[in-house]
């Protein structure tokens, strides 16, 4: 059995060291493992390989890489992931995905990588990884679920902004509340293999949020707009149609008292 700790200051440099592009950016990392195959040294198979890893990535960027000719090292795929979310929510992720940690727990089975618990704490949302890279066949087999961060203002707003940044604009600049669906999960696949993956939308779930100038975000429950307010020409002007069910911005007026 191999026991070690190996520590990364910078996982990009060392990852182009060895001939590979790296999705993750600006990160260290820190690894624990336990590595057990049969025979010596000599007879390490990656067919045979078993054992565990706890994996803590710091806070850094996950991009959209151009690999340039290089080969990509990704036991998840994650940049294929950045790049569908990249291309969904351009005004959000157009520079990446920055987060804070990544963590996870790899079991390896035959050449099998496993994870049940990792997780992606990012600034504007949440990344949960499950299922399995093959790395004798290069196989992936991934459910990923993102959650946008909705109780955070700045998140919350970005998100808002991104489907009619006119509205919310406008919605600001003279202090109302504005209503927006915006997506509050979003569920892929990922499978293919490691250097063609295939990364694929399979459910994307909807939440109505408020937020101001000066109000915090404010997630609404079974939230319907006043009658007053549908047949009213001054709510309309902040309504844009989009193609996607969840584009719709509501502007709620804030109430003023006088005096």
């Amino acid at each position: 059995m191999l026991l070690g700790e190996l520590l990364v200051d910078d996982i990009e440099v060392e990852m182009d060291n060895l001939g590979f592009a790296s999705s993750i950016t600006e990160s260290g990392a820190k690894l624990d493992f336990s590595f057990e195959w049969q025979g010596g040294p000599q007879d390490f198979l990656l067919s045979e390989l078993n054992g565990n890893i706890n994996a803590k990535v710091d806070d850094g960027l996950l991009s959209d890489v151009d690999d340039k000719g290089l080969r990509v090292a990704s036991i998840l795929s994650l940049g294929s992931l950045a790049r569908k979310l990249k291309l969904d929510f351009r005004d959000i992720f157009s520079e990446g995905m920055f987060y804070s940690n990544i963590t996870g727990d790899f079991e390896i089975k035959k050449g099998v990588f496993y994870t049940e618990n990792t997780k992606m704490r990012g600034v504007a949302g949440d990344l949960v990884v499950k299922g399995n890279t093959d790395f004798t066949s290069g196989l992936l087999d991934y459910r990923m679920n993102y959650k946008p961060n909705l109780t955070s203002s700045l998140p919350t707003i970005a998100w808002i902004a991104t489907l009619n940044p006119v509205a919310f604009l406008t919605g600001l600049a003279i202090n109302e509340i504005i209503t927006a669906s915006v997506i509050n999960e979003v569920v892929f696949e990922v499978t293919g293999d490691v250097e063609r993956p295939i990364v694929r939308e399979v459910n994307r779930k909807t939440q109505d949020v408020s937020v101001g100038r000066s109000a915090p975000p404010k997630v609404i429950e079974n939230f319907t707009e006043p009658q007053s307010k549908k047949s009213s020409g001054a709510v309309n002007q902040f309504q844009e149609s989009r193609p996607s069910d969840y584009s719709k911005l509501r502007p709620r007026a804030k109430e003023i008292a006088d005096g």
